[in-house]
């Protein structure tokens, strides 16, 4: 019942804005509250290397600006997709898991700026859920495979029975989800898991 800045305080716990953090891989520059504006992403962008934006970054940027023609960000779950997504120069940001903070809030910046966003990641109950929280930050449409049929189908993963269990029940407890339909489709064929389709994505 303590107030948890005093609580805070009286055991030395702080914030610590830097170990929160975005990656991101985009032609753009940032402004300041100062109204400064900073390029760097933009020039990490041109040697093909990813921007580190801490959230005490995030967090005091006022706007983003495009230095280069830019439409869609393919937001990516997991690593070694957002690698891919690097070496093959999409604009791409890393979710790594469950949207943090920085994360969305960069996301809404991209929106503001006229950003579209494809998000790419796991088939299963926990993908989706991501891809719904993505979608409350930028409008977003999902990645599919350009491989159909049963070449595709070869690389699904069966669903444990834990994992049936959870998006049985999530799917009666949420009868409104956005992905109602991809979640019931994984629940009839099993799920992709984003490293499956690294070499499918175009």
């Amino acid at each position: 019942d303590d107030d948890a800045t005093a609580l805070f305080n009286a055991y030395g716990i702080i914030e610590n804005p830097y170990t929160t953090h975005v990656v991101v891989f985009a032609p753009f520059a940032y402004r300041t509250r100062d109204d400064s504006w900073l390029d760097w992403p933009h020039h990490l962008w041109r040697q093909g290397e990813a921007a580190i934006l801490s959230w005490k970054t995030v967090r005091s940027l006022t706007a983003i600006r495009l230095e280069e023609a830019c439409h869609t960000l393919v937001t990516s779950e997991n690593a070694a997709p957002f690698h891919r997504l690097v070496e093959t120069r999409h604009a791409a940001l890393y979710t790594e898991g469950y949207p943090n903070a920085a994360v969305k809030t960069l996301l809404r910046h991209f929106a503001q700026a006229g950003i579209k966003g494809i998000h790419w990641g796991d088939t299963d109950l926990d993908g989706y859920r991501i891809a719904e929280q993505v979608a409350r930050n930028i409008p977003t449409q999902l990645y599919a495979p350009s491989e159909t049929g049963n070449q595709l189908n070869k690389r699904h993963l069966r669903l444990t029975h834990e994992q049936h269990r959870r998006l049985t029940k999530f799917i009666d407890d949420h009868p409104d989800f956005p992905y109602l339909a991809n979640l019931r489709q994984t629940l009839a064929c099993g799920w992709l898991e984003q490293e499956q389709s690294i070499d499918l994505f175009s």
